[in-house]
């Protein structure tokens, strides 16, 4: 399609009469790749006849292949939202959308939701809740389970490779360093530079392990604030990247690392701990904490480049390269931030069922960036059940035998040891009734050289019943822990001693939780 053709399509394309449905007026989104025409109950998405390199629409055929492309891909999590591809027919003059003859292009047919939907949006209201975000992590984690693995074989494209992961990370500063005058500026960007290289090195094995292990999957490729919505009550992921393979079949974590570093971009740093905590809760992928300040570096620089690169564009003004700058600087700055994480620790709760630790361990978890592992959710993983999955339905397993809460405990002990080695810092969400295995996880803090604390979580009685009643009527709660469980804890559980309680922080959850002390005493 010549583009003098394209043009007068585009502007017939506003015009309600091209449409097969009633329509009050036409809204048109412009970006640099397609047009998008909102017309009240439907949306059509055309792309544009253009090559990138990276991307390639510059034929009639090559755009209906990433029009089903785009449908195939979204519709795996939004299938009520990406209905169709449509022919775009008639003429330039009068097109008809969805009719016969001649085909002058293809659109993508959505359904329209209203953009107050967008989560960013939401968020801005404060209408997003932690419910909302520990959803939002389930949803991902169960989409990445799902998610196809990326082949191996002849013939086969090496996605999510050392080389792959090399490339695209120093693209970055091919890109920016030319664009730089700044001495401070260059300082800057070689420190990141030589710390890319760095963990390169240091990680080249991890990679390839977590490509043998089948963690480069087809991704969304472009999960930011932006493309998540909330419709009708559910949480819906969009615009999948369908235009480029090799940005679209990456690991797992660099996925993940992108919407961590979106969140704490917009300053909801305690959002994106608890979203990171619940991922790892559902997906058990602690391993892949390894990588992920790598690729929170990455996408941040990614966000870099393409503010930087605007510099470069003829009719950019001096407030607008004000604003570009300030952008720059401002995500160059996130990134120095991952390359210095915080100092690690290692807390235990202690009480009995009911007396809040899982709430406890939550809050301070987003308050101070640690990972918290949990007994009722690995004592689970251990029977190959899912987090919220009841065990009563299963025949033939008790998960709270003694010998099944034994090796829980070594569970959460090998989860601990490889977290601290990593840098992580950990609080480790369990009962701890019993003096020998407090003992066992403070020698760990003393062989891994961190800080030691005891969160210990407190209630009366009375309170810690109703709790548990509570629990015990919600249909997909963690824990099955109820009222008999917690009376053979109080006979059984041996009382904390006067050599713990230096490293003891009590907590009456009956009252507001302070976190600033908590986290304070923990940093200490």
């Amino acid at each position: 399609m010549v583009p003098s053709v394209n043009n007068q399509l585009i502007e017939s394309l506003r015009r309600a009469a091209a449409y097969p449905h009633a329509v009050a007026s036409v809204r048109v989104i412009e970006t640099h790749v397609s047009w998008v025409f909102l017309t009240g109950d439907y949306v059509y998405k055309v792309k544009k006849p253009v090559d990138f390199g990276f991307l390639d629409f510059s034929t009639l055929a090559k755009r209906r292949h990433y029009c089903e492309e785009e449908l195939r891909l979204n519709r795996r999590f939004a299938p009520d939202l990406y209905l169709a591809v449509v022919a775009i027919t008639g003429t330039p003059d009068a097109p008809v959308i969805g009719g016969v003859g001649e085909v002058l292009d293809y659109a993508v047919k959505m359904r329209e939701f209203p953009q107050r939907s967008l989560w960013q949006n939401c968020m801005d209201r404060g209408e997003v809740s932690e419910r909302q975000i520990d959803e939002l992590a389930a949803r991902l984690a169960a989409f990445h389970q799902d998610a196809t693995v990326a082949a191996e074989g002849a013939g086969t494209p090496v996605y999510g490779s050392l080389k792959a992961v090399t490339q695209a990370a120093l693209e970055n500063f091919e890109h920016i360093g030319p664009l730089l005058e700044n001495r401070g500026q260059l300082r800057q960007l070689s420190h990141l530079q030589g710390w890319t290289q760095g963990q390169l090195a240091r990680l080249d094995a991890n990679f390839s392990k977590r490509q043998a292990d089948g963690f480069i999957r087809e991704c969304h490729g472009d999960l930011h604030l932006g493309n998540i919505a909330i419709i009708d009550g559910e949480i819906t992921l969009f615009d999948c990247l369908e235009f480029n393979d090799q940005l679209r079949w990456i690991d797992t974590m660099a996925e993940l690392g992108f919407l961590l570093m979106d969140l704490e971009d917009k300053g909801r740093t305690a959002w994106a701990s608890r979203l990171l905590n619940i991922y790892m809760e559902f997906s058990g992928d602690y391993r892949g904490l390894q990588v992920l300040p790598f690729y929170k570096v990455y996408r941040a620089l990614v966000r870099a480049k393409v503010a930087i690169l605007r510099l470069a564009q003829a009719d950019t003004t001096a407030a607008e390269k004000e604003t570009v700058l300030s952008a720059y600087s401002h995500y160059m700055t996130l990134a120095e931030g991952y390359t210095r994480p915080p100092a690690p620790f290692l807390a235990i709760t202690h009480g009995v069922a009911g007396t809040g630790k899982s709430t406890v361990a939550a809050a301070v978890a987003a308050a101070t960036g640690a990972i918290r592992i949990r007994s009722d959710v690995e004592r689970k993983r251990l029977f190959g059940l899912r987090p919220q999955q009841d065990s009563s339905a299963v025949a033939g397993i008790d998960i709270y035998s003694r010998e099944a809460t034994a090796k829980t405990f070594d569970r959460l002990a090998q989860l601990a040891c490889r977290l601290l080695e990593m840098g992580q810092a950990v609080i480790v969400d369990a009962t701890f009734l019993d003096r020998d295995r407090r003992r066992r996880f403070k020698q760990l803090a003393e062989v891994n050289r961190v800080s030691f604390a005891i969160v210990d979580c407190v209630a009366n009685p009375d309170t810690l019943a109703a709790r548990l009643e509570a629990r015990a009527r919600l249909p997909e709660s963690v824990s099955e822990a109820g009222i008999e469980v917690m009376h053979a804890q109080q006979r059984n559980q041996t009382p904390l001693a006067d050599e713990e309680q230096s490293a003891t922080i009590t907590v009456n959850t009956e009252q507001p939780l302070n976190l600033a002390s908590i986290a304070a005493r923990l940093a200490g």
